[in-house]
């Protein structure tokens, strides 16, 4: 019997198409967080330098505190998946078998043939996953470079997200000016992002970017607010 080689290129795709999806619906995240409080600081800053200087810095110190808060999150969702008593890896095994028998089913099989097939794939652990991968339906535990490609995700997403909420600080000195500006970018670029996130995870995309613009506005009134309370006479 010819050895059947895993289905290498279907996993690269499916772990890309994964971290893609990471990475957009953290750009919203990243940009509704900026521009918050870069809001809270042109309360306390004539200058719009000292706004981006200092949103730029914040940017960072996020972007690291979002990357090791995914890379903890993934780790234990890994070490949850690894750490299984006998009767979870029972469990598991029916649930995959019941994936199986469902495949077959969209094959108008009949009901004795998809058990009987469900069965000769389960035979084989490796062969059986092999399958159910190639049929978009991973069961694998999650390998230990994909913690760090889910952190390495986030990080960027957060860092896009920021870059853009930092436009239009970077073009304009003074901070009432570059106000109006960030308002008239930053809200469409909202609407965007999730949309964008709603797309990629199947969800209703236009309740998605009213979703992400009303979450920035909310966060931004809520910087502004706080920001009078504190500041300086």
């Amino acid at each position: 019997m010819q050895e059947q080689l895993p289905n290498v290129k279907g996993k690269n795709i499916s772990e890309i198409h994964l971290y893609t999806k990471q990475y957009i619906a953290g750009i919203g995240d990243g940009i509704a967080v900026i521009f918050a409080f870069c809001v809270a600081l042109s309360v306390l800053y004539e200058e719009s330098k000292l706004v981006s200087s200092t949103g730029g810095i914040a940017a960072v110190l996020i972007s690291v505190v979002i990357g090791i808060g995914s890379y903890f999150a993934a780790k234990s969702r890994q070490q949850d998946l690894i750490k299984k008593t006998p009767e979870e890896e029972k469990a598991l095994r029916d649930a995959e078998l019941g994936k199986t028998v469902q495949l077959f089913k969209q094959l108008d099989l009949g009901k004795d043939m998809q058990e009987m097939a469900a069965e000769v794939i389960a035979t084989d652990e490796k062969e059986w996953k092999n399958y159910l991968e190639q049929q978009q339906q991973p069961t694998e535990q999650p390998e230990a470079g994909q913690v760090y490609k889910s952190m390495l995700a986030a990080t960027l997403a957060s860092v896009t997200g920021s870059v853009i909420g930092l436009i239009p600080w970077a073009f304009t000195q003074q901070t009432a000016t570059a106000l109006m500006y960030s308002l008239a970018f930053c809200l469409p670029m909202l609407f965007i992002a999730g949309f964008l996130k709603s797309k990629v995870n199947g969800e209703p995309i236009w309740w998605g970017g009213i979703r992400q613009l009303l979450l920035g506005s909310a966060l931004a009134t809520v910087g502004f607010l706080i920001a009078r309370i504190f500041e300086l006479p």
